[in-house]
């Protein structure tokens, strides 16, 4: 008679959990992932698994309202630990919320954010004046006023790509 194993997956190590949440998407984890066990929300909490947040790409994110998203948005900055890089979901009030929690932010990817006005960018620079590397792309709310602004506020900069 075959032996039948029975796998505690809540006893992974941390690294190999965090190894593998890495490949699933922001929504994926925090809205599945996370949520499995005490061990499994540890792993999900890894502050290198939102240095880059793509919340625009998986299968469930269409099913999620632009409420959620904004609100898992922020738990994404929170668990960065004041070090997100770039994110593809991105609005005004989260630009806000990014420069209240991250002033020490250094470099910044902001991917067609469609949602971005000048006004939030500016809000966000002017917060943030240890950026060095800022890179926008697709973000057609954001004019080329905030140009002189980013220049004035972000002393370091060291790149810009538009």
């Amino acid at each position: 008679m075959p032996v039948t194993s029975v796998r505690d997956w809540s006893e992974l190590p941390l690294d190999a959990l965090t190894s593998v949440f890495a490949g699933l998407g922001a929504v994926d984890v925090l809205m599945g992932a996370g949520l499995v066990c005490h061990s499994w929300l540890e792993a999900a909490k890894a502050p290198e698994l939102w240095r880059k947040v793509d919340m625009g790409r998986g299968p469930r994110d269409k099913e999620v309202s632009t409420r959620v998203m904004c609100t898992m948005a922020k738990v994404a900055v929170d668990r960065s630990n004041g070090k997100l890089v770039g994110a593809n979901f991105v609005t005004d009030e989260i630009l806000t919320y990014v420069g209240a929690r991250s002033p020490s932010l250094k470099g910044l990817a902001l991917l067609s954010c469609y949602h971005v006005t000048s006004e939030g960018f500016t809000d966000l620079v002017a917060k943030c004046p240890l950026l060095e590397d800022i890179e926008l792309s697709g973000c057609v709310g954001v004019r080329g006023d905030v140009m002189v602004a980013t220049g004035r506020a972000c002393l370091r900069l060291k790149r810009l790509v538009l």
